[in-house]
């Protein structure tokens, strides 16, 4: 599957807004194809209910308890896919469960007999740009008036992305504060996408991805 083709399917899924994951994925230029081991002939088993298709995926949207469900199947894979990664401390750069959800969704979007693992592995292989290669603190950051635990090198790697664009004029020390949150704000506005002053993966996305 194509980055191109993806970003059609984005645009359709509703669980939470995609709007700047739909044009920064369709610019990365990145493959979505991705590795993993198996038996000699390319097979392996696959648990629970991420052998489930991408069919039931997409009906279980509309329902909270499934839902969390898959939530709970993917955060499991991701931890998986970050022990058996190298030089991967954690696949994602945010720690809301539901950007995963969100993504495998989109991919399984149009491509109803696809089994989620399959969804899941293309989403791991997209992201890998974002990845954190070590462990790092996690701290708070605020603005207005909310606030998320992020992993101080993912916000490291925020900073720079946005110093390179010339939203951000540093330092990339991962320090959360009112300089970082008003250059986020300015980018997010400039992007348009929602202007919170977080670091959410929407922002994630059209800072590292797109091109």
């Amino acid at each position: 599957m194509s980055c191109r083709s993806l970003h059609r399917r984005l645009s359709d899924v509703t669980l939470t807004p995609l709007k700047a994951l739909v044009c920064a994925l369709a610019l990365s230029g990145l493959s979505c194809g991705g590795a993993f081991a198996a038996d000699g002939a390319g097979r392996f088993s696959v648990r629970g209910i991420g052998a489930k298709s991408c069919a039931d995926y997409s009906a279980a949207l509309a329902d909270r308890a499934a839902v969390s469900s898959y939530a709970s199947w993917l955060m499991g894979y991701a931890s998986a896919r970050n022990r058996d990664g190298t030089r991967t401390f954690d696949i994602l750069p945010t720690q809301q469960g539901l950007d995963l959800v969100n993504i495998v969704a989109a991919i399984c979007k149009g491509r109803q007999a696809m089994v989620v693992e399959s969804a899941a592995n293309e989403a791991v292989a997209l992201l890998g740009p974002m990845r954190q290669e070590m462990e790092t603190p996690l701290v708070r950051f605020e603005a207005g008036g909310k606030s998320v635990s992020i992993r101080q090198g993912a916000l490291v790697s925020l900073q720079r992305a946005l110093i390179d664009k010339k939203f951000f004029r540093g330092p990339a020390d991962g320090a959360p504060g009112r300089p970082f949150a008003e250059a986020l704000r300015s980018f997010q506005k400039a992007e348009g996408i929602a202007v919170t002053g977080l670091p959410d993966m929407d922002s994630f996305i059209r800072a590292i991805l797109k091109r």
